[in-house]
This record gives structure tokens, sequence and C-alpha cells, in this order.
């Protein structure tokens, strides 16, 4: 029963990673120790289906609740109250650079290094440029496709926030308020198009493990990294341009950010030492 739960936990942080902006479902996959199970998974499921079903429902059913969930606090209160769920995402994502670091440094850590940081580099440069040319897009059958693509890439590409990208886009309030609201209309061709994009991405994916499996954790690391950096500097070093405010309503939020990395740095060692 605790396995289960903790499954769930899991499959819920994955889910809420999906829907706040600025955050990777597919990087908290990775910090929670779930990304590679759930890509050999998908990418065997027909074989693995009967067996593994019953590891990865709670996991999927965490998922849902948690896209459910935080679609209704997108709608409500997320601006208010984003930056401390984004401290403690970013913990678990400082968390998983811990652990995969020493993945690359067994072997040839200078060059792995220098590759690490290339990458990390190129998916930062890459974050902003996307930021600064998007533009609002039509609501339609292949834009919604289009757009359950990206969210279903996000949970296979670590650092792949989908959610920001359809922020820029314009669809992201409509997808949130459609989904707590059942609005089949939306979401089917959004459905579709996740289901597409992950399974015929997944196989692909699976085989670089196989086969590249240093180069693989080159780009998760860099691009977690890359992430770190660009969620920490758009959600606190960017409202700094209008001046550094030391009232007492932002001083506690700041004293509840810390709170919050620190219980994500407390719940990242705990799934760290023991992937279930």
């Amino acid at each position: 029963m605790k396995n289960l739960c903790i499954r769930f936990l899991k499959g819920f942080l994955i889910g809420v990673g999906a829907i706040l902006p600025g955050i990777s479902g597919g990087l908290l996959a990775v910090a929670l120790g779930l990304y590679e199970p759930i890509i050999a998974f998908i990418a065997n499921i027909k074989t693995r289906f009967k067996n593994g079903i019953g590891y990865f429902l709670p996991i999927i059913i965490g998922i849902g609740s948690g896209i459910l969930v935080f679609a209704y606090i997108t709608d409500k209160a997320l601006e208010k109250y984003s930056q401390y769920f984004i401290a403690f995402f970013l913990a678990l994502i400082y968390g998983s650079l811990k652990e995969l670091l020493p993945e690359i440094k067994a072997k040839e850590s200078k060059s792995n290094l220098v590759h690490t940081f290339i990458v990390a580099a190129i998916v930062f440069i890459f974050i902003e440029l996307i930021k600064s040319k998007t533009k609002m897009i039509e609501i339609n059958f292949i834009n919604l496709f289009l757009s359950g693509g990206l969210l279903g890439l996000s949970f296979l590409i670590p650092g792949l926030s989908s959610s920001s990208f359809l922020i820029f886009f314009g669809i992201y309030k409509v997808l949130a308020n459609a989904i707590y609201n059942f609005n089949f209309k939306i979401l089917l061709p959004v459905i579709l198009g996740g289901v597409f994009f992950v399974i015929l991405s997944s196989k692909f994916i699976e085989r670089l493990y196989q086969k590249r499996r240093v180069i693989v954790y080159k780009f998760i690391i860099g691009a977690s990294a890359a992430s770190f950096m660009a969620i920490f500097i758009d959600s606190y070093i960017a409202p700094l341009k209008s001046g550094i405010d030391f009232s007492l309503d932002t001083v506690l939020k700041l004293i509840i950010c810390i709170i919050f990395f620190f219980i994500g740095i407390k719940l990242s060692e705990r799934f760290n030492r023991k992937s279930i």
C-alpha cells in the first residue's frame, strides 16, 4: 500500500510539472527516478502492458490527478502562489542533477562535463529565443493536436516545458479551462496529439538509451541545468528589474519560498535513496 501511494505521489508531481508553467513533466520524471521505466514501458507497450500496467497504473492516475487539480488551481490562484510551487520543483530538479552527475563523471569526466555545459548553453539560448519570438495562434483541431504533441513530448524530453510554450501561443488558459470543465471538444485533439507523439518518439528515445546512454545523460543533465537557470531567472531575478522590495510581504514570500525549496530537497533525497 505504501509503494502504491508513493508511486501515485510521484505521478501526481509529474502531472503538476506538466501543467505548471516553466516546469517539465519529463524533468520531474527524471528527478523522481521514473524516466527510464516510463520510456521502456511506452516503447514496448505491446509486450509489457500485461505485466507492467499494475505498476504504472498508480503513476498514470497520479499524473491525471496532478493535471486536473492544477488545471483548476491555474485558473484560480496560480499567479498568486506560483513562486512557492516553482521553488519546490526547482529543489526536485536540483536533487536530480546531484544524482545524475556521477553518470557522466564516471567516464571521460572532463570531456563529458564540457559537452554537458555546451548542451546547457544551447538549450538555455533556445528557451530564451523561443520566448521572444512566439505569438498567439488560432484555436483549431490542428493546433490543438500539435499542442497535445508538445505536451506529450514534455514527458519524454526533460527540460521541455510545454506549458510555457502554450502560454506564449495563447492556448494554455483555454486548455486549463477545458481540463477542469471536461470540455472534450478541446481535449480530444489534444489527447490524440499527445498519444501520437509519445508513441512515435518513445521507441527512438529508448534506442538512444540503449546505444548512447552517456550522450542521453549529457542531454538530460544539460537540459535540466538550463531549465533550472531559465526558471530561476524568470521567476526570481527578472522581477528585480523594477527594483528590490524590502517590504514585510516580500520578505515573508522569500522565507516561504526557501521553506518550499528545502522541503523539495528533502523529498528529492528520499525519492532518490529509494526509487519505487
